[in-house]
């Protein structure tokens, strides 16, 4: 039995996410040289040319808290040893978007995640 493939994001669909999740780019500009932006977060220090990739350390770092800080969402984890899978439900207001992880958990958190913040627009 083949493995489920999830789809990896367009770097449009990370730098949504991610501004979804409270970070924002910053150009600097000294006198009349441009020396390049950097991407910061609200609430976390994070000071880098580039967004955190999409791996589970920064999707609970900065997607996760975000999500659980409001009464509008919920997200549950599943494992179900049997067929190696797991499943991830993430609820806003009741709507449910889901996906199932196997063999790539990060993927499936990100696109259950990306999946709510859409349903809120």
């Amino acid at each position: 039995m083949s493995k489920p493939v999830i789809k990896e994001p367009t770097d449009e669909q990370i730098k949504e996410f991610w501004e979804w999740c409270g970070f924002w780019y910053n150009e600097k500009e000294m006198g009349s040289t441009w020396v390049g932006g950097k991407w910061h977060h609200r609430t976390h220090y994070y000071d880098w040319r580039e967004l955190p990739p999409i791996d589970l350390n920064n999707l609970f770092k900065y997607a996760v808290p975000f999500l659980l800080a409001s009464d509008r969402y919920s997200i549950r984890i599943y494992t179900h040893k049997a067929n190696n899978e797991v499943t991830i439900i993430a609820h806003y207001h009741g709507d449910v978007s889901y996906q199932k992880g196997n063999p790539d958990l990060a993927l499936a958190l990100f696109w259950a995640i990306y999946e709510v913040f859409r349903l809120e627009g």
